[in-house]
């Protein structure tokens, strides 16, 4: 039976046959591997090695990758500068960019979460002002980073879009009193109209996610795979993301799902699609105990979740989470097995408590 079980388990490609990693060197060396299985190697560090490597991250860092460093401020989950000089759609498309050092900075954007388009509208809101923001319409609304704008968000003003030849947007109050009927919503709030592209505006631009992160959804991860970095022991891939440097007030680990603000399950799962392979991603989430699962954030990782594949989890202790693509149902799902295989990893970047 057990080889049976084995077999069947090699055909759908949830285990490899290589071996557990070697902690055994300075953790600092393996945010700088990138080109060969030997990274596994290079993981294990004590806690005051890792504490001091942290320490000289955060000062190297640019100031622009601190919280909310001048001249941007905080608003929501996020920090925005709010210009006092203005450009059209394309100049301050690049002013943004050349904020930019440590992290990446582009023209602010909606459609990230509610809370966090709500947080911006209201900013707006308070400085009584109009400011261009990062999308434009090609064949389509479309986001800076190639998101499609969401046609029924709440964010548009009543009949906008309305003008053909506008292919830009804005942030303003609106102070158009045709729509006394609706007495449910205030006067005084701000939203989102087309506006021409060529016509200079106060502008905002918005603190994106650190260097080889990328921002899908709420939150920033870092994909191995997209980076060409090898793949590691589950342990050894939670070393990594925990040794990455983000700015100060942030830390990095093993990407979770099911969070009450984590909307992005279906766009983090289709970008991942592009880079699933026989053996998975890491995901943190673990069993200590038998069918015990829990993210590394401390939820409970319910068995009977519709993430979990047909027949898993397998319910093993000590065993770990990974995601994969279903070889019967062909879209991510999640699996479990021992932790010491080798795979790619995405890590999340979660704000402290």
């Amino acid at each position: 039976m057990a080889v049976i079980i084995l077999l069947v388990l090699l055909a759908v490609g949830v285990l490899t046959a290589q071996p557990p990693v070697n902690n055994n060197q300075d953790i600092k060396e393996i945010v700088n591997c990138r080109d060969s299985f030997s990274c596994a190697d290079q993981l294990s560090v004590t806690i005051e090695q890792e504490e001091n490597h942290n320490e000289n991250t955060i000062e190297a860092l640019d100031k622009s990758s601190k919280i909310c460093a001048e001249p941007f401020e905080p608003v929501g989950n996020d920090c925005y500068y709010f210009s006092e000089e203005s450009r059209n759609f394309y100049g301050a498309k690049l002013f943004c960019e050349n904020l930019g050092n440590a992290r990446e900075v582009t023209l602010a954007m909606l459609g990230y979460g509610r809370e966090e388009d709500q947080a911006l509208l209201e900013a707006v809101t308070s400085k009584k002002n109009k400011f261009l923001i990062g999308g434009e319409k090609k064949s389509d609304w479309t986001w800076l980073d190639n998101r499609k704008v969401n046609m029924q968000s709440p964010f548009w003003e009543h009949r906008e879009p309305n003008q053909h030849s506008n292919k830009c947007l804005v942030i303003t109050i609106n102070d158009i009193n045709y729509r006394v009927y609706e007495i449910n919503r205030k006067r005084e709030k701000s939203y989102v109209f087309d506006y021409d592209c060529s016509s200079s505006l106060n502008f905002i631009c918005q603190m994106g996610c650190p260097f080889e992160f990328r921002r899908i959804g709420s939150y920033c991860y870092f994909l191995s795979a997209e980076l060409g970095l090898p793949a590691l022991s589950w342990q050894a891939a939670r070393d990594y993301c925990k040794a990455l440097p983000v700015p100060v007030g942030y830390h990095a680990d093993l990407a979770v799902l099911g969070l009450p603000d984590q909307d992005d399950y279906q766009l983090m799962t289709s970008f991942l699609a592009g880079y699933m392979t026989g053996d998975g991603i890491w995901l943190g989430a673990s069993a200590e105990i038998d069918c015990d699962y829990k993210w590394i954030d401390g939820r409970d990782f319910s068995i009977h979740s519709t993430y979990w594949y047909i027949n898993q989890p397998e319910c093993g202790s000590e065993h770990r989470v990974f995601l994969n693509q279903g070889s019967f149902y062909k879209r991510p799902y999640i699996f479990d097995t021992r932790q010491n295989y080798y795979r790619y990893f995405i890590c999340q970047m979660f704000k402290e408590a």
